[in-house]
């Protein structure tokens, strides 16, 4: 899964029930006015496989217009806001991405195909990836050699820990990785 913050205001214009959602938890929940609350939103996505895998299309032979539309359809995602200590993750359903989060994985799905050309060498492919998007931020992590990355701490294992138990019960080292997770790959 990939981890995205994203600005509050910005958001509720896809998913108004957002503003709803700030409200009950503040005003309701912790007794503060929304002005008084801490509030942080992040969108995480992921892409699935696709569970009946025969006659499934060959990625590496799509031109992009196509390929575009079918990397979409993978791609499965929640919202996880942040008011304070809580932490409130909603699964969203299956094909709602924001426009914004769309360009982003579109623009990734550029780089990600010129990568491939590199393996089928296909000019038709290469030639229908449009020009990248300069307006778009995308920060790479390299984990090469030296790099640690802990094997045992999972984002997806963490959130799914957050949504059936609250964010009070992950250890110290769980919200220092999902800290350090979200630092890295906010854009």
């Amino acid at each position: 899964m990939n981890l995205l913050k994203i600005d509050v205001e910005e958001f509720k214009k896809d998913l108004p029930i957002i503003e709803d959602w700030i409200s009950v938890f503040c005003e309701k929940i912790i007794n503060k006015p929304k002005v008084d609350c801490d509030i942080s939103l992040y969108f995480s996505y992921g892409f699935f496989v696709l569970k009946n895998r025969t006659n499934l299309p060959n990625e590496l032979e799509m031109k992009y217009e196509e390929r575009s539309k079918y990397e979409l359809t993978k791609v499965k995602s929640n919202i996880i806001l942040v008011i304070n200590d809580f932490t409130f993750v909603k699964k969203m359903e299956r094909g709602f991405l924001p426009e914004n989060i769309s360009k982003f994985i579109l623009e990734i799905l550029k780089y990600k195909m010129k990568f491939e050309y590199k393996f089928h060498q296909n000019e038709e492919i290469l030639k229908s990836i449009p020009e990248l998007d300069e307006s778009i931020d995308i920060k790479f992590e390299n984990f090469g050699q030296g790099d640690y990355v802990d094997d045992e701490l999972d984002v997806d294992v963490i959130l799914d820990k957050i949504s059936q138990n609250g964010i009070e019960s992950l250890t110290k080292e769980e919200k220092n990785f999902l800290d350090d997770f979200s630092r890295k790959n906010t854009r």
